[in-house]
């Protein structure tokens, strides 16, 4: 899996830009949001991870979020 972003709703209707990388068979995920900024496990990374289309930004990138998962 090459570096993937992917933009997740947030609540307040702005955007985030989740990326996810394959760090020696580590999945790397990093948000941008207050939680995820001191590596807490967000409500934008765990969603994506259990593969919530809803929170996508784009639906287009629903096809990423499946290589992701």
């Amino acid at each position: 899996m090459k570096e993937i972003h992917l933009k997740a709703k947030s609540s307040s209707g702005g955007t985030y830009d989740v990326t996810f990388q394959n760090k020696g068979g580590l999945l790397i995920v990093f948000c941008p949001c207050k939680a995820g900024i001191y590596g807490n496990l967000c409500k934008h990374k765990t969603r994506l991870l259990n593969g919530d289309e809803s929170i996508l930004y784009n639906q287009d990138d629903a096809p990423a979020l499946r290589e992701v998962r």
